[in-house]
């Protein structure tokens, strides 16, 4: 039992005792289950049975009743306990319909006998703990008329009882049967048959009318009747200030569109939220998943819609949103949308839906990215999602769905002066007013609904305004009249006029937020006018009563308008307030049980409020509450992490800290909050939790956080391309995870050397790490780790032209790295693979990895590992002539790069920007970039060195400065001697090397260099250099005035470059064509290869963003020429 730690009294949920409630009792059996069971095998028997209780259970439970017991082949379940609910009669209606109709097509295919089904209504004694008894929860002759009626019914027939009848009269479709003559009744029983429901109406406010909104309404509709014509979904974003009518106006439209299925969920209004919570709770409804549900019935709801809407690879995707666990592994952002996408689609393509989201303002990060991400989509399937927000959206997201075909906006603005005029006129009754007050309302309400509304409620409630026959008086001379100011003023003036009864509920009810549940209400304040305030305060509709609760057995409320809650809940002395907040704390938790997990954050709310309350207080700390705050700000924080919600993630374990935690606990946040840092590529800010940890493990004698935390120190480091820091910290790191004996970790810090060594091009020390590593963990089973192995192996392979090879170990990591949910590793090895895929000359396999790499790291915002995918998308994209593509890509890889300091990564997207410009014959802009290129890697050492000097030979040859060419060649090829980096810089180097050739006219030797080229394409395998190896060889050829060899190269070049896609080695080869047949007296053939290089030329050029570029060059000499042969 918990204390309070200020008055010492108790913190336990008063015992339930037996009460008498109204319930409504439903029975359900099997028909001719004695029949059956005599002729049917007792496996199938058992079967069939087992599906009848299964999908009942379901059903049941969705509509918010619990299941009494199954008795043979008959199953009981009340509605209205343990909590009573307004329109229980219609929920059990509606339970027993679907269960008729879930279950007709199986009877209809034999699969299953035959049900019958009674409902009945009355008062019975209810125990809500007689079933941990073994007790019936009910007893009462409402419990024996419905198992009478279940007895009267005919196959697939629903009969309901008198009381029942006269609960359903507006709420569904009735069909009279005779009196119902019953054994131990005198008189006949009063029956009728149950054929249809209505669809669910949402409990309205009676007493705001719907006016002034009838243009922003007649939007809406049309989009419904698009979805239905064409199958195709919209995103509607409504925004508003508070009070505008954002709820009343989507209230208005689902009422009139009552017939589509309809979703609901809303954001957090505190902290940085919860990940897609907002999209959970739709989810949630849906599955009738309530909180209270064990975990493990949670789960089997999720599954049980799961398998109905046939969806098991989304499974545990929407797990994991919901956090129910189940996966085994953290899954990627991409798996967690892909999994709602299924879900939403499914629902949709059973009937159209409407998904309604409110407060999106106070969403987290990632559900804003999902929300943007489903607009790509939802015009494909018919989904109508409405988004509610305050203006302040705009201020986080100022292109918000900005440019999306799919998606539109609706500003409410506050009504006019005629338009406020009849509101208050409605919400009067349609009676007058005196003409003064009517004047001062108006104008102090400047056009707000809610404003007006509770202006005007205030003034009745306090008697200021009177109703009399012929219209409303005033009790006081309009000069005393005063009118708040603001609409909290207001709020707050009606607040503080209820009786103190229903004013405490209403202020304990706020402890919760905008949604509540009575449970939670009653465990602050055990009184038995609970109920009876809770009813007051709904008929003075200031709360609404939720047709659905998300919470086992539980009343959920509403408060009409977020502004009401707020202003409740400032008018709670903080002395008492506190001490709600530690109530409501422990009544989620013991609610949550095993699903802490998915409501860490909302309990660690009301704890950080118990201590920050307290301390405003001056009260001594409670250090309960502190540890509770902190423990689950962590779990919260790593559950943000786990799905990439990265603000989130690192607003937790901030506040967790701040709360200084215990030392083993500070630990953790420090390393969890460091690797989120890195992750987004804040470096100095990640050292410095990295290097707080690894005094703090010092300190306490932790040995195996002091190896995380050098670990972690090291790696960062790495990522700048700093290599003795590195080493300096993973060097120590090893030796402390070797003593301790931990040969997960020692395996992880190996990997971590390796990748070291592999940035400093030392790629057999690399690969000596790697293998240690990966020996150590197969037999150890870490398979997160092991990827890591794998991955060091593939890409060292890669850079000593083991390509195949290479690539198998890269797409083995990627694979575990995917199944582990190492998102940002997974992304690491695709852009290596494709890479290694361009090389062999698969252009189509290296462009499906790439884009997958750069999806996969701009979702989780891995911003080091995207620096150089954007590299490989660059170095891709050129040699297929998208030069804005390559431009844009290599430029931004090039940016991340020096925004990080990684000086490698930028020299690397560097060289691709000046690849451009040389295809674009702009050498002197490529020499301008080379220049810089070789600055940095000086500075970054490593292999690339070579590819430098080649690039600065062939810009200085090109700008007819051949001798200052021939050292740059001289220095590449001393480069490659130094370096283990093979990769394929040797081709590189060769190529440039008979480029520059032919510049200075030694046609023979550029010729033996295309020889040279043309052996290593062949012995190695790099099919991407085997047209400029063609290429090559023609242009020596035809220098040499070889023009038949020559022709014959520039037709093989032609045919290999028009196969692969090869845009710009495509047009050159077409030019040097076109010139060699002129040479040989074929000007037809001359003038139509020149044409065709001409086209291609002008698709290049219509690819370049930059005009100056373009007109450099389509004015270039080369180009000139082409267009002289062509004719033009």
């Amino acid at each position: 039992m918990r204390f309070c730690g200020n008055c010492g009294s108790a913190l336990e949920v008063p015992a339930a005792a037996e009460e008498r409630k109204l319930v409504t009792v439903l029975f359900a059996d099997v028909v001719a289950s004695t029949v059956l069971a005599a002729s049917v095998d007792p496996e199938r028997l058992r079967d069939q049975m087992a599906r009848f209780f299964d999908i009942a259970r379901q059903e049941i439970e969705r509509y918010g009743g619990t299941v009494e017991k199954f008795i043979g082949d008959a199953v009981m379940a009340v509605f209205g306990l343990p909590t009573i609910h307004e329109d229980d009669p219609e929920r059990a209606a509606r339970a027993a319909a679907a269960m008729r109709d879930r279950l007709q097509p199986l009877v209809v295919a034999g699969g299953l006998p035959p049900i019958r089904i009674g409902l009945a209504t009355g008062e019975a004694v209810a125990n809500p703990r007689a079933a941990e008894k073994g007790e019936f929860l009910v007893t009462g002759e409402v419990v024996h008329l419905a198992a009478r009626l279940q007895q009267h019914a005919v196959p697939g027939q629903i009969l309901v009882g008198e009381r029942t009848m006269r609960a359903l009269q507006n709420a569904a479709t009735l069909r009279a049967v005779p009196p119902l003559l019953v054994k131990g009744r005198a008189d006949p029983l009063p029956a009728g048959e149950l054929m249809e429901v209505a669809p669910p109406r949402e409990r309205e406010v009676r007493a705001t009318p719907f006016v002034g909104r009838e243009e922003e309404l007649d939007l809406l509709p049309g989009h419904v009747r698009r979805m239905r014509r064409e199958g195709r979904g919209h995103v509607v974003t409504i925004l508003g200030p508070a009070g505008v009518g954002k709820t009343r106006l989507v209230q208005e439209f689902r009422r009139r569109a009552a017939d589509v299925h309809s979703l609901r969920g809303r954001a957090l209004p505190y902290g940085t939220g919860v990940p897609l919570w907002a999209v959970g709770e739709a989810i949630r409804e849906e599955c009738g998943i309530l909180f209270g549900d064990p975990l493990e019935t949670a789960r089997q709801k999720l599954e049980r819609a799961a398998a109905q809407l046939d969806l098991p690879d989304a499974l545990p995707a929407l797990l994991s949103i919901l956090g129910l666990g189940g996966a085994g592994r953290d899954l990627t952002r991409e798996e967690l949308f892909a999994g709602m996408r299924a879900f939403f689609q499914s629902l949709a393509h059973r009937a159209p839906l409407l998904l309604i989201l409110e407060d999106l303002h106070s969403a987290e990060d990632v559900t804003l990215d999902y929300l943007e991400h489903s607009a790509d989509w939802i015009r494909e399937v018919p989904i109508l999602l409405v988004i509610l927000s305050r203006p302040e959206l705009l201020e986080r997201r100022p292109t918000w769905m900005g440019g999306k075909r799919s998606a539109s906006t609706l500003y409410l603005d506050p009504l006019g002066g005629e338009e406020s005029r009849a509101l208050a006129l409605a919400l009067l009754d349609g009676k007058p007013a005196p003409e003064g007050l009517m004047d001062l309302v108006l104008v102090s309400a400047e056009g707000n609904p809610l404003f007006m509304e509770e202006m005007l409620r205030s003034l009745i409630e306090r008697g200021i305004l009177t109703e009399e026959s012929e219209g409303w008086d005033l009790a006081v001379p309009l000069a005393q009249v005063t009118i708040p100011d603001t609409v909290h003023a207001v709020i707050a003036a009606r607040v503080d006029a209820l009786a103190p009864v229903e004013k405490r509920v209403l202020q304990v009810s706020a402890i919760q937020g905008k949604d509540f549940w009575v449970g939670g209400v009653r465990y602050v304040i055990p009184d038995n006018h609970v109920d009876e305030a809770l009813a007051a305060l709904e008929r003075k509709e200031l709360i609404i009563r939720k047709p659905r609760s998300m919470v086992v057995g539980e009343e959920e409320f509403t408060f009409r308008h977020i502004l009401i809650r707020d202003v409740a809940y400032g008018l709670i002395p903080k002395a008492q307030r506190w001490a709600m907040h530690a109530r409501v704390a422990e009544w989620t938790h013991q609610t949550a049980g095993d699903r802490q997990a998915e409501w860490a954050f909302y309990i660690a709310h009301h704890w950080l409020q118990v201590v920050s309350l307290r301390q405003d207080l001056g009260m001594p700390p409670d250090e309960y509450a502190h540890g509770q705050a902190i423990a689950n700000l962590l779990l919260a924080g790593d559950r943000a992490a786990t799905v990439y919600a990265n603000t989130t993630a690192l607003d937790q374990y901030s506040r967790a800290l701040d709360l200084n935690p215990p030392p083993e606990v500070r630990l953790r946040a420090l390393l969890g909050r460091g690797a989120v840092w890195m992750l987004l590529g804040q470096f100095e800010r990640a050292r410095e939790d990295f290097g707080a940890a690894r005094t703090l493990a010092q300190e306490i004698g932790d040995r195996r956080a002091e190896a995380m935390a050098l670990d972690y120190l090291g790696h960062s480091y790495r990522r700048q391309d700093l290599i003795g820091e590195a080493l300096a910290h993973l060097q120590p790191a090893l030796t402390l995870s070797r003593e301790i004996g931990d040969p997960e970790l020692t395996g992880r810090i190996l990997n971590h050397i390796g990748f070291t060594y592999f940035s400093d091009a030392r790629h057999d020390e690399a690969i000596r790490h790697h293998e240690e590593a990966r020996r150590l963990l197969e037999g150890a089973g870490d398979m997160a780790v092991l990827a890591e192995s794998l991955h060091g192996l593939g890409e060292n392979l890669m850079f000593w032209g083991r390509y195949q090879e290479s690539i198998g170990y890269l797409l083995e990591s990627a694979r575990i790295c995917e199944v582990m949910g190492n998102r940002s590793l997974a992304g690491e090895n695709r852009f290596m693979v494709a890479h290694g895929r361009q090389i062999l000359g698969d252009y189509a396999g290296a462009e499906a990895e790439v884009q997958r790499s750069l999806a996969i790291l701009e979702e989780i915002g891995d911003i080091w590992n995207l620096s150089v995918s954007l590299w490989a998308a660059a170095g891709l994209a050129i040699p297929r002539g998208d030069f804005g593509k390559a431009l844009g890509y290599a430029a931004r890889g090039a940016s991340l790069a020096h925004q990080l300091g990684a000086l490698r990564f930028q020299h690397y997207n560097l060289l691709h920007l000046s690849q451009v410009h040389r295809e674009l014959e702009d050498h002197h802009g490529a020499w301008q970039v080379d220049r810089e290129t070789a600055e940095l890697a000086g500075k970054a050492r490593g292999a690339w060195m070579a590819i430098v000097q080649a690039y600065l030979a062939l810009d200085l040859a090109a700008l007819d400065r051949p001798e200052e060419a021939e050292p740059h060649l001289r220095a590449a090829r001393q480069a490659l001697q130094e370096t283990q980096s093979l990769l394929d810089f040797d081709q590189t180097v060769t190529h440039a090397e008979g480029r520059v050739l032919l510049m200075l006219g030694r046609a023979a030797d550029a010729l033996a260099a295309a020889d040279r080229l043309s052996a290593l394409v062949a012995g190695t395998g790099t099919l991407h250099w085997r047209v400029p190896s063609l290429l090559l060889g023609a242009d020596a050829a035809a220098a040499l005035g070889e023009t038949r060899a020559a022709a014959s190269g520039y037709e093989r070049a032609v045919e290999e470059a028009e196969r692969a896609g090869l845009l710009p080695a495509l047009w050159r080869a077409l030019a040097g064509l076109a010139e060699t047949e002129r040479s040989l007296g074929d000007p037809v053939g001359a003038a139509a290869s020149a044409a065709r290089a001409r086209e291609v030329i002008e698709r290049l050029a219509a690819t370049v963003p930059d005009e100056r570029l373009r007109a450099v060059f389509l004015q270039s000499a080369k180009v000139q020429r082409v267009a002289a042969l062509a004719g033009g």
